[in-house]
């Protein structure tokens, strides 16, 4: 008979740390990105550390709360912190506004989801969780701390925007202006 336990993900060591490279790279990136977003909103240099670490580390934060397997991993090990402070310190003192810059931002960005979102659906898998709860907490963990970032600053998810307004515009029949 097959135990919940035989089941477990191994990964050899050298994947273990390529994942965390990866990893911490995201961390980096996603920081310089809160730290871009600060900029823009004219923060001090607490409000660009505070943004890259929401950024950085609060997805992966949720998804290890909702899986209740101990105290959150970005907070156990000092490393995420510090990466996360470091991108908030390249986005104070440069720029990154040249084109090039950007698009690799967003090219880098879109690579990073994707390991983030196979990291937090592996990490539910290996806790035990289905297959419905992994996907959830994979899309957690890749745009989670983008959101909180975002509902901080005030400013919509662009996304939702769109859609709600085009949704709504297609969905609601004409309606005269009879009325005040």
């Amino acid at each position: 008979m097959l135990d919940g336990s035989s089941l477990a993900l191994h990964m050899p060591a050298s994947l273990t740390d390529t994942f965390r490279v990866l990893d911490l790279c995201g961390v980096l990136l996603n920081g310089i990105l809160g730290g871009l977003i600060a900029r823009r909103k004219n923060f001090d240099l607490v409000g660009f550390v505070v943004l890259a670490m929401l950024t950085a580390t609060a997805g992966g934060i949720l998804r290890d709360v909702m899986i209740q397997a101990g105290p959150p991993f970005a907070l156990t090990d000092p490393y995420y912190l510090y990466t996360a402070c470091l991108g908030a310190t390249v986005a104070w003192f440069v720029p990154l506004t040249s084109r090039p810059t950007r698009r690799l931002l967003v090219v880098a960005d879109a690579v990073i989801l994707g390991c983030w979102a196979a990291t937090g659906a592996s990490k539910a898998l290996t806790h035990g969780l289905g297959v419905m709860p992994a996907l959830l907490l994979g899309c957690l963990t890749a745009i989670g701390g983008s959101m909180i970032r975002d509902v901080a600053v005030g400013r919509p998810r662009r996304s939702s925007a769109a859609t709600s307004s085009t949704r709504s515009r297609r969905s609601s029949p004409p309606v005269p202006r009879s009325w005040p």
